[in-house]
């Protein structure tokens, strides 16, 4: 979600300074990471299609109550915690999680591109949305209208906790349950050269992303440009990330 779009828009119409609610995205931006790993440490006790409902939930909220929200300090805990925390829940990994019983492991790697460039298939897709919203209706409505989906989506978070459940019941009647211990996995998990290197990709690809997400709007229309153009060149930067995507899922497959 682009919620950097959001940014020029609670300081201009929600009467919040830009630094505040920069402040306020940066803060979510943490919490955003911080909340990944400790959700997947509840996925592992519960499910993935669990978290996936907390994370629904959280983001519906999030916005709910982020919309109407006009002090800098508790948008912090609306938007910044419950949004951000929200849209860790439903990540990339989360969801792989959720639809990896549907998908061969042979086509493992090609499902994960797939799912993983649908990121920047939604990011297109919804910025000229959430600008529109936000001209038409103003931020407080806008936020209300970007909150319905996820109420939509969570009987099919329900639906896949129920897949889970069967499969997991299956699977514990073929074979013994495996003890997880936390600690191993973390420990086996820093061993790993190739998991190290990959951290250190997505940690250079989280920094600049993040800042050019949240300002790259903000930024455009500062220099006097007009905010439909400002949001199709935000549109092209999300479309510009398929082809890369698209492609590691079609040849990452063929070097295993």
């Amino acid at each position: 979600m682009n919620y950097g779009i959001l940014l020029n828009a609670y300081a201009t119409q929600g009467g919040i300074p830009y630094d505040k609610i920069s402040l306020v995205i940066a803060v979510g931006e943490l919490v955003y990471g911080i909340a990944q790993p400790l959700l997947g440490i509840l996925a592992m006790k519960k499910s993935n299609a669990f978290v996936l409902k907390i994370g629904l939930a959280l983001l519906a909220l999030g916005f709910l109550t982020s919309s109407v929200v006009r002090n800098g300090i508790v948008l912090i805990f609306t938007f910044g915690i419950l949004l951000s925390g929200g849209t860790g829940a439903v990540c990339f990994g989360m969801i792989m999680g959720a639809v990896s019983p549907f998908i061969p492991k042979e086509k493992a790697a090609f499902a994960s591109g797939i799912v993983n460039a649908s990121n920047g298939v939604i990011s297109s897709v919804m910025s000229p949305v959430m600008q529109s919203f936000l001209t038409g209706f103003g931020i407080t409505k806008a936020m209300c209208l970007l909150s319905i989906p996820y109420f939509f989506v969570f009987p099919i978070a329900i639906f896949l906790g129920k897949i889970h459940r069967e499969s997991k019941v299956q699977a514990e009647k073929q074979s013994p349950a495996q003890s997880n211990n936390l600690s191993s996995i973390i420990k086996n998990t820093f061993c790993n050269k190739n998991y190290i290197f990959l951290c250190m990709g997505f940690f250079t690809c989280g920094f600049h992303m993040s800042l050019i997400q949240n300002h790259f709007f903000s930024q455009i229309i500062s220099y006097g440009i007009d905010e439909k153009v400002a949001v199709v060149a935000y549109t092209v930067f999300g479309i510009a990330t398929w082809p890369a995507i698209y492609c590691a899922a079609f040849c990452v497959p063929k070097f295993h």
